[in-house]
């Protein structure tokens, strides 16, 4: 899928001020705090609202580089210190992102034909807090930029996707190698940890404006589904059979 710089944000996220529409902050607030009560109700842990810092929107739908197949990326502040405190004895983190998939499965999230994806963060953690680090982010709480997206010139977008252009030929001639050796698993491991950790030193390197070459090749890489794929490769290969033929 070929990535373009828009004009505007979408426009059906985002009214013309680039304020975020009012039912669209108000659904993502509602799925939002819907999943922190099943948190409460189906796991048991004591999570107070003032535990809650902010709820927050980043990645692509946050600037002018969207694509249809752009998810909307939602994340939740917490003061996970505090929280463990008060749940002793569960192991937080762990439970809650183990928690998150069976509730994914059971609700079916989507504005706009978009799918919501939610995570979290711990206030108090700067090596965790990675989604700090995607240029623009807009706070569903106080219904403000937190960072606003930048716009850089079409000539600077030319020679990124120029760049962009030759990462993604690089990272496809490697995924044909794997591809041809039968995706094993220590093949498919190195691609995809190499594909990752060049896209968040990327992303690293460019705190205000991530609109960097690694950033839209891995785009294009994971649009057509080749990040899907080495993931699914993975799981079967680490899977165990038990099947009565």
């Amino acid at each position: 899928m070929r990535i373009k710089k828009h004009k505007h944000l979408e426009s059906k996220i985002w009214n013309k001020d680039n304020s975020l529409r009012i039912e669209v902050r108000e659904m993502l607030l509602s799925m939002a705090w819907g999943y922190i009560d099943n948190v409460r109700c189906k796991m048991g842990l004591k999570i107070h609202n003032s535990d809650i810092k902010d709820i927050f929107l980043y990645g692509s739908i946050t600037n002018y580089f969207y694509t249809r197949k752009s998810d909307m990326d939602m994340c939740i502040l917490l003061d996970m210190e505090k929280i463990i405190e008060r749940n002793p004895n569960a192991r937080v983190e762990q439970s809650m992102t183990m928690f998150y998939y069976n509730w994914a499965m059971t609700h079916h999230c989507c504005i706009y034909g978009r799918k919501i994806d939610i995570s979290f963060e711990n206030c108090n953690s700067t090596k965790s807090r990675k989604h700090f680090r995607t240029g623009a982010m807009y706070s569903l709480v106080n219904n403000n930029w937190i960072y606003t997206p930048v716009i850089i010139s079409d000539s600077e977008f030319r020679q990124i996707t120029k760049e962009a252009q030759s990462i993604y030929k690089n990272i496809m001639r490697d995924y044909r190698i794997v591809k041809k050796n039968g995706f094993q698993q220590d093949d498919i491991e190195h691609m995809y940890k190499n594909i990752h950790r060049s896209k968040n030193v990327s992303h690293n390197a460019n705190v205000t404006q991530p609109i960097t070459p690694m950033y839209l090749a891995f785009r294009k890489v994971r649009d057509r589904g080749i990040v899907d794929s080495l993931r699914n490769h993975a799981i079967e290969n680490e899977s165990e059979e038990f099947v009565l033929k």
